[in-house]
């Protein structure tokens, strides 16, 4: 090991405090003395001051994750809400084209079947021809 040779200059307060922290471990050397702070900094660190910091996170990082919850909860009810609408939506559809496929079978025109179509389809937000064509395709499937 390469040993280089360094000269701290201390003022003289800090070489009373320095003669007087070496006297309480019992140590006379400066050199040793400066090796033995240098081996136990991390011992001589706040460590009080390092779990208040942790603390800290830890406190931020749990307000994330209930932000988070509560972001999770509301889509969560979001996407009941939406699939009960669209489970409402095929139900009212099927409901459209069967009146569809009874106005077919009474042999209705195509502007019939669109006027009878319109208001649902709107409401429902398909398109009014693709109801009828659905309609028409299982009136169609029925009668073979």
């Amino acid at each position: 090991m390469t040993q280089i040779k360094k000269c701290i200059i201390f003022e003289e307060n800090d070489v009373g405090i320095l003669e007087y922290c070496m006297n309480q471990v019992g140590m006379t050397s400066q050199s040793a003395f400066i090796r033995f702070l240098l081996r136990n900094f991390n011992d001589f660190r706040d460590i009080n001051k390092d779990l208040r910091s942790i603390d800290f996170e830890k406190k931020e990082l749990l307000n994330k994750i209930k932000v988070l919850e509560d972001k999770e909860i509301k889509l969560k009810e979001i996407n009941k809400i939406k699939e009960k609408e669209n489970i409402e939506n095929e139900s009212q559809i099927k409901i459209i084209i069967d009146i569809l496929k009874r106005n077919i079978k009474e042999g209705k025109t195509i502007n019939e079947l669109r006027d009878c179509g319109k208001y649902c389809a709107l409401k429902m937000g398909v398109e009014v021809d693709s109801l009828i064509a659905k309609a028409t395709k299982e009136y169609e499937d029925e009668k073979t």
